[in-house]
């Protein structure tokens, strides 16, 4: 034990110890409870897709009138998520004090499952995969019907294999897969 200036013991290590914990806490805290900048007017266009990849539509009204307020497009669509978690990401907002209606919320979780989506190839239904990799009614009932006829699919060659799969819409959309 030491004795500090003010008279008070204490164990030697304990406060050090004490002090990182409760700086690393309130940092913690601060970043999570802090509002996110407002995203500068050139940093407000939709998300610029990889080289290769399929192009991003113009994102509706409702998605720049409320998702953009607060963050730019770029963090907004740091990857695909399955319909679910783009659910739950929006309610989040929602809880953090975002202002989003019944209709704004379908028109954003539509924009954002059909540009930035995921679908499990293996278990979605053709309106579905239609949604996400941008494909045709008949398109999608194909991988369906492969799907029926052959069991699932091991991976993406497995699924291009398939008669009747459009191969070219697969292959711009690959990354939204999921086996």
């Amino acid at each position: 034990m030491m004795r500090s200036r003010t008279g008070q013991q204490h164990v030697r290590g304990q406060g050090t110890a004490l002090a990182v914990v409760v700086a690393a806490w309130a940092s913690s805290v601060a970043w999570v409870a802090s509002p996110w900048p407002a995203a500068p007017a050139a940093q407000q266009s939709p998300a610029m897709p990889p080289a290769g990849a399929a192009p991003v539509s113009e994102p509706p009204e409702a998605f720049r009138r409320v998702c953009i307020k607060c963050h730019t497009s770029d963090r907004v669509v740091q990857g695909r998520r399955f319909r679910p978690q783009w659910e739950e990401l929006i309610e989040q907002m929602v809880s953090r004090g975002a202002v989003v209606n019944d209709e704004d919320f379908e028109v954003i979780i539509g924009y954002l499952v059909s540009e930035f989506g995921r679908v499990r190839v293996n278990t979605a239904t053709a309106p579905e995969l239609a949604s996400v990799l941008h494909l045709e009614a008949a398109e999608a009932d194909a991988i369906v019907t492969a799907r029926r006829a052959a069991g699932r699919f091991a991976d993406f060659d497995a699924l291009v294999a398939a008669p009747g799969v459009p191969v070219a819409a697969l292959t711009t959309r690959r990354d939204a897969l999921f086996f």
